[in-house]
């Protein structure tokens, strides 16, 4: 997947550096107890000559990105199933109006669905 945005550390360190100065950088990152607003904010950027590629995160700041991950996933959840409610809801006034006023059975309306298998074991 193309990046559509650069969100960068804004510390960064060649690899060299980094492993001189990785106690003093882990106790700095252990020490920080609120999460920043993105992973970024904390975070140390390590590789070769300077250019990245590796991260150091505050765990403090995984966690919140974890929980933020998830409280979205549950979002995302909820306006799927809102978006096939309001489908349905939409296929049903369509139905109804080009109805000519018969009935149709509940299986012939859930194959109209498209729910073969559960229809196959209805009466109708």
């Amino acid at each position: 997947m193309p990046k559509t945005h650069v969100i960068r550390p804004k510390r960064s360190l060649p690899t060299t550096q980094a492993r001189t100065e990785l106690p003093r950088l882990v106790n700095e990152l252990v020490a920080v107890d609120e999460p920043g607003e993105t992973l970024a904010d904390h975070a140390v950027e390590v590789g070769p000559r300077n250019r990245g590629g590796v991260w150091l995160v505050p765990a403090v700041d995984v966690e919140a990105a974890i929980d933020r991950e998830e409280s979205l996933q549950m979002r995302v959840d909820e306006l799927e199933e809102e978006a096939e409610n309001i489908a349905l809801g939409f296929f049903l006034m369509q139905r109804l109006e080009e109805s000519p006023g018969k009935t149709t059975s509940g299986a012939d309306f859930i194959r109209e669905l498209g729910f073969d298998d559960l229809a196959a074991d209805l009466p109708g």
